[in-house]
């Protein structure tokens, strides 16, 4: 339930932070003082979009704030399960949005999302206001309307319908892939042929790309290396008249040698020369002998360059790389395999699509059935209901008729029925014009929907436009038996409803300093005698008004103690 509102520079509120009591609470206030402000807040705050033009005059930015007592286990556990767990049974749901276009959104502090806010909220405030009462008047709601009574029962054949639909249209598809034409798969067997030729110029499961790359970079630079080679051993040991590097080598260790006994320097140097000679004469040796052992295979690298061209027109044609050309490849020859079959897949694929669409055409009856044991109670409730709030002839029926085709919602075509006199026929409830009759309709409804409803809080903004008197008694009435279950917030015209409130708020707007304002607060006794006085006789009050209000307040405590659950 709502426990706390805040609302900053928000249209024409400065600032307001109201108390709203668990039970009845009601909201009145002169027209325009704003009280279609009030709904817009509360809108804002279960997460529809924000609006720089709401921005009020006072400040750059506007915010509203709700404090939230989660009374209801399911909602707990929805808020659990989505990460969200409320502190001592209590959330917190802020919005705050600027002029330059800056906008936060928190949960207990946290930074979250606008769609993570109206997920929560729908399970926290149900708004009804004339906007929403059309969901009444349209047929495309009444399946949700119908299932959502008895949801453990309804929404899991409707998942298994949906499921099994999107199978069947998923073989109606293969079915569909299926050539008929001969000439046609003919054609199309041709292009698979000829792809699978391509594609299989190379054994590519055998190909290893880094492999090859290797190997053909030593090919393309086997001739230089071997010129290398050559000219480095004919430097060190090839023939030379002058002295290759080794004959020149020997010489000086030579040199060197006869006169290492004149010093151990010398005998060192000679010593470590010799070794050079040594060292150099070895390197020779192996340069030589790989020299000979080298083989340039230029047929090899012909191929290779083969290879290497074959696969880029494959990698163009068919896939990024070998293994996504492979996997083109093995679609190909599904496809063939297919097309090889034509008659016995489509007799395959023809016989489990029979199979599922009996399964779902048995699940749409078994759903239509179901709706049938929904719609009896529904109907005796809400006929009830309406005869309570003065539609004493009114008889509310839904329509259940079976299609031939099977969809999403089922085989059945919904429509919600009401006559409301004696004698006429039943009329499409989406035909019906009075706007006092659809605002009692709703106030039925919801409270037949209620008992399967686990929203805490229900905001009824003028649900009582069009009625008067006695009706407008019966609508307070039915008001205050849904405060017994729920917390019920309504904003109201009428004295009778607004007399039978447990917490009365009024929405004035004044003109301050050339500006206007709007405030709401809390009124009680006097000051509560005054609005219900003011909202039976207008403007002028007399003592007559304020007797009638008194009276009607009286009236009121003795009538909601009668109905106390």
């Amino acid at each position: 339930m709502l426990k706390n509102l805040y609302i900053r520079n928000f249209v024409i509120i400065e600032q307001v932070n109201i108390e709203f009591d668990s039970g009845f609470n009601v909201i009145t206030g002169e027209t325009g003082a704003g009280k279609s402000i009030l709904i817009n807040a509360l809108e804002i705050l279960i997460g529809n979009r924000l609006d720089k033009k709401a921005i009020g005059a006072f400040a750059d930015s506007a915010m509203v704030e709700g404090s939230f007592y989660i009374d209801s286990s399911e909602t707990k556990q929805f808020l659990l399960d989505n990460g969200y767990p409320p502190e001592e049974d209590l959330i917190i749901i802020s919005r705050k949005w600027g002029r330059n276009g800056n906008s936060e959104n928190r949960l207990n502090g946290r930074i979250v999302t606008a769609t993570i806010i109206k997920k929560i909220m729908n399970h926290i405030i149900d708004i009804h206001g004339q906007n929403q009462n059309q969901m009444l008047l349209k047929k495309d709601n009444y399946y949700n309307l119908l299932d959502d009574y008895q949801r453990e029962r309804t929404q899991p054949l409707l998942e298994q319908i949906k499921s099994l639909l999107a199978e069947i249209h998923h073989y109606e598809e293969e079915l569909n892939n299926i050539s008929v034409d001969k000439s046609e798969t003919d054609r199309e067997l041709d292009i698979i042929n000829y792809q699978l030729e391509e594609i299989d110029e190379l054994n590519l499961e055998e190909i290893d790309e880094t492999a090859i790359d290797t190997e053909y970079d030593r090919l393309s630079r086997m001739e230089t290396v071997k010129e290398n080679l050559a000219h480095i051993h004919e430097k060190l040991s090839g023939f030379d008249p002058m002295g290759n590097i080794l004959d020149q080598l020997n010489t000086l260790s030579q040199n060197l040698s006869t006169i290492s006994d004149f010093d151990s320097v010398l005998k060192e140097s000679s010593d470590e020369l010799e070794e050079v000679h040594i060292v150099l004469e070895e390197i020779s040796n192996n340069i030589s002998r790989f020299h000979d052992n080298l083989y340039y295979n230029e047929e090899r690298q012909f191929e290779l360059e083969s290879i290497f061209s074959v696969l880029t027109k494959l990698k163009r044609k068919y896939g990024a790389d070998i293994e996504k050309i492979l996997q083109f490849k093995e679609e190909l020859e599904k496809r063939k395999t297919v097309l090889l079959n034509v008659d016995e897949n489509r007799k395959i694929l023809q016989k489990k699509l029979d199979q599922i669409t009996q399964k779902a055409y048995t699940l749409g009856k078994d759903l239509s059935i179901i709706r049938q044991e929904i719609a009896k109670i529904i109907e005796r409730k809400v006929t009830n209901n309406l005869k309570d709030l003065n539609m004493l002839n009114a008889e509310f029926s839904i329509q259940i008729e079976k299609q031939d085709e099977l969809h999403y919602n089922g085989l059945d075509k919904v429509d919600f029925l009401l006559k409301t006199n004696k004698g006429q026929d039943f009329n499409s409830l989406s035909k019906i014009a009075s706007g006092g009759e659809v605002s009692r309709i709703m106030l039925g409804f919801k409270e037949v929907f209620a008992e399967a409803d686990p929203t805490e809080t229900l905001i009824f903004d003028e649900i009582d436009a069009g009625i008067s008197g006695r009706t407008a008694q019966i609508v307070g009435e039915k008001l205050v038996d849904l405060a017994n279950k729920f917390q019920v917030i309504s904003i109201s015209h009428l004295p009778q409803i607004a007399s039978l409130a447990d917490r009365h708020i009024l929405i004035e707007k004044k003109d301050i300093e050339e500006k206007t304002i709007s405030n709401l607060y809390i009124i009680e006794e006097e000051e509560r005698t005054e609005e219900i006085a003011r909202l039976i006789g207008g403007v002028d009050i007399t003592n007559i008004t304020r007797m009638q209000a008194e009276e009607m307040l009286e009236q009121a405590i003795s009538m909601k103690k009668e109905r106390k659950v």
